[in-house]
């Protein structure tokens, strides 16, 4: 027993702070070793991901130079052809930016070994490219357009043989890089298993060493240790915590911040419990039908109104559930609503058909009877869940809004028929009237029978511009799109107005530009009529209205200036709206309905496209319309 305690004495000759400190310092050594080492990974690891990505820039480089190289000689042809300067413009941007792009390859692969060769190469036969395509260019541009194509034809084997070699070596280089990335992510995968392995080591070691310092707590520490995290065990389970620890330490601070953290838990989830119960009662009891949708348009949940509105009233128990099923199911007819958003997200392509519109579908009950909704989509993700992207769907029983449509529009028909046939009849009798086919007519009775002849005429206008504005709302109007010219469309309004102009003293500027539209050529005339009759009225005697056009692909935009009164900015909303004017006598000085913007903003939107204003009072307005444009193909 004596040796035994030699040995111990030995062996824990060191008092308890200084083991203490030597163990505590131990275990730094050990931490800063794994430390250093997980260090050297991590920047392997970056290095390697650097060089990966280095790869892939240099790879979209030379897509970019390959891009720019076909741009050169695309231009260069077309200028040729056309003798364009705007052709001649795009081809000297194309070589600048083939020359920016080589540049940059050549900084970047300057100090790559194994590129360097080829490298040469590449640039030496797109230098030589370039100075052919350049000479070219010097010795054509004072060439008829013949002559010019004929020297292009007697040189294009020459620009194939240099575009053959440069392909091959443009390749190679590519595939280089490539194989760069490929095994990139390996080399970084190993790292990363290396990194966890002496993570792995590390706890380990740390586990042990924490272990021996636990051997220097006192049984009291011990104890009043157990009781804290038999408290952290019983926070997580939800349950009551054991009594507080008695004294003013460390520990007994823990403890009593444990217990106030239990209470307000506690606290936290009933509110939550409480809120979650108001969200799904207000969810359920709300009059529209909700559904959420998973990113493949899975039905995951769906609320009592949309329930009911499948299931007609009927037992839920004999119907298929609504759950697990595909949305699409539920209609007669499903619109493609990712057409204009290829490449997007399910939650993206979503979330732009909700902004852009709402459709109306007919909801196929269970019964097998349909029922109108409009129908919306947006896509959301929960926090921190975005790759699994919902969607969101609002369905609105809209029954009853169609049948009073329907009746409304049946109404509007039937007492504009009956009143345009009368109205009719009445002007062709004034008409007749004032021509004398009914005796003389005094000069007091020929200006009522004006008068008069006035008014019939804008009642049957108003008349058939109430038609139009049903049609439009209906969706019965016809649109007929055919190939046509924005500038043969600007001349058939401009000789609709110009008796009107030339009454009014107003001259008109245009800018008739030829770009081809898929349009209703009627229609968009009686827009642009419609623009400029109004531009014409406000504006006074000697002033000027002016056209222009400009195109931004894939639209088209075209706007009316005028100098007149201006529109006020609280009206400017309104604008577009049925029997909308700026001044209530307004329709008595300059003539109108107060329907015809509301009509033009239907047949602009029928055609794809938006209608709009810029105002300032006293200072005139700008109307402007957007079409959607036909690409040049060339």
């Amino acid at each position: 027993m004596g040796e035994a305690r030699q040995r111990s004495g030995f062996s824990l000759n060191l008092s308890l702070n200084q083991q203490g400190i030597l163990l505590v310092s131990s275990l730094l050594i050990v931490e800063m070793i794994f430390v250093a080492s997980l260090w050297s990974l991590l920047m392997q690891a970056e290095t390697e991901a650097r060089r990966e990505e280095h790869a892939k820039e240099i790879g979209r480089r030379t897509n970019a130079l390959i891009k720019s190289l076909f741009e050169v000689g695309t231009t260069s042809e077309n200028f040729i052809a056309s003798k364009n300067a705007n052709d001649h413009n795009q081809y000297l941007a194309a070589r600048r930016e083939a020359d920016d792009s080589l540049n940059w390859l050549t900084n970047a692969l300057r100090e790559d070994p194994g590129q360097k060769d080829r490298l040469g190469r590449i640039e030496g036969s797109i230098r030589e490219a370039l100075a052919l395509y350049a000479e070219l260019d010097r010795e054509t541009r004072a060439l008829p357009a013949e002559q010019a194509q004929e020297m292009l034809r007697e040189r294009k084997l020459d620009f194939q043989m240099k575009f053959n070699a440069l392909a091959a070596d443009m390749v190679k280089l590519i595939n280089a890089e490539r194989k760069i990335q490929d095994t990139s992510p390996e080399t970084q995968r190993a790292y990363r298993e290396q990194s966890r392995t002496i993570l792995k080591v590390g706890l380990a070691v740390n586990i042990a060493m924490a272990l021996l310092l636990a051997l220097f707590f006192t049984r009291n520490i011990a104890a009043r240790l157990r009781v804290i995290l038999q408290n952290t065990d019983r926070l997580s389970r939800r349950q009551l915590l054991n009594a507080r620890l008695n004294g003013n330490d460390e520990l007994t601070r823990l403890d009593a911040a444990f217990h106030q953290m239990s209470s307000q838990l506690i606290q936290d989830e009933a509110r939550l419990q409480a809120s979650e119960d108001r969200l799904r009662a207000i969810l359920q009891q709300m009059p529209v039908g909700l559904l959420v949708l998973t990113a493949d348009h899975t039905i995951q949940f769906a609320n009592q109104a949309m329930i009911n509105m499948y299931t007609g009233g009927a037992e839920q128990s004999a119907i298929q559930p609504l759950m697990g099923r595909q949305v699409k199911s539920l209609f007669k007819q499903w619109p493609d609503f990712n057409s204009n958003n290829s490449g997007k997200s399910p939650a993206e392509n979503n979330s732009a058909f909700s902004r852009a519109r709402i459709c109306e579908l007919d909801l196929v009950k269970a019964n097998g009877q349909t029922l109108p909704v409009e129908f919306s989509m947006t896509g959301f993700a929960l926090e921190g869940k975005e790759k699994n992207a919902l969607t969101l769907a609002i369905a609105l029983d809209v029954s009853e809004r169609r049948a009073v449509q329907k009746i409304r529009q049946a109404f509007v028909a039937t007492v504009s028929h009956e009143l345009a046939t009368p109205l009719t009849s009445i002007g062709g009798f004034i008409s007749l009237l004032m021509a004398g086919q009914y005796g003389p007519v005094s000069k007091q009775a020929q200006a009522e029978a004006e008068r008069a002849e006035r008014n019939a005429k804008r009642l049957i206008k108003l008349i058939r511009d109430l038609l139009d504005v049903e049609k439009m709302e209906g969706g019965v109007i016809s649109i007929s799109k055919v190939p046509c010219l924005l500038s043969q469309i600007l001349q058939d309004a401009l000789a609709a107005v110009a008796v009107l102009s030339a009454a009014q003293q107003v001259a008109i500027e245009s800018d008739c530009q030829e770009i081809e539209l898929f349009v209703d050529p009627d229609r968009i005339v009686q827009v642009v009529v419609n623009l400029l009759s109004n531009a014409i009225k406000f504006s006074e005697a000697g002033a000027k209205v002016t056209i222009s056009v400009i195109r931004h692909l894939p639209t088209v935009e075209v706007r009316i200036t005028d100098s007149g009164r201006g529109i006020p900015i609280d009206y400017q909303a309104a604008i577009f709206e049925r029997f909308q004017q700026v001044e209530s006598d307004d329709a008595k000085k300059r003539g109108g309905t107060g329907l015809g913007l509301s009509i033009a903003r239907a047949i602009v939107e029928r055609h794809g496209g938006t209608i709009g204003l810029v105002s300032e009072v006293g200072r005139g307005s700008t109307f402007w319309f957007t079409l959607p444009a036909e690409e040049d193909d060339s």
